[in-house]
């Protein structure tokens, strides 16, 4: 493979960088699972079920939850009409997941 250097580099800095942050990116998603849950979801979100960095959950109106969560900064999506969606990632801290509505 010609020029693979860049590859390599991106999968030195992942298995540096990256692999500790993991747990903490997953336990930031449980702290982001009770916010909603106590804040947002009226008990939709079951911070028990989760096990990765991913926070998924059923609501009725799961479009206009993520519009209303953007306004204070935190990002979500749907993946269908009332399925909402929120990933912790490397650019997310403590203070992130511990908004007030």
């Amino acid at each position: 493979m010609r020029q693979a250097g860049f590859l390599a580099a991106a999968g030195l800095v992942a298995l540096d960088e990256m692999v500790d942050p993991i747990g903490r990116r997953s336990a930031r998603a449980r702290i982001l699972a009770r916010t909603l849950r106590d804040d947002v979801s009226r008990g939709r979100v079951r911070p028990s079920t989760c096990r990765t960095n991913i926070v998924a959950f059923d609501h009725p109106q799961a479009r206009q939850l993520v519009e209303e969560l953007a306004i204070l900064g935190v990002d979500g999506g749907t993946v269908g009409p009332r399925r909402a969606r929120f990933v912790t990632h490397a650019g997310v801290g403590d203070d992130d997941v511990t908004f007030r509505r």
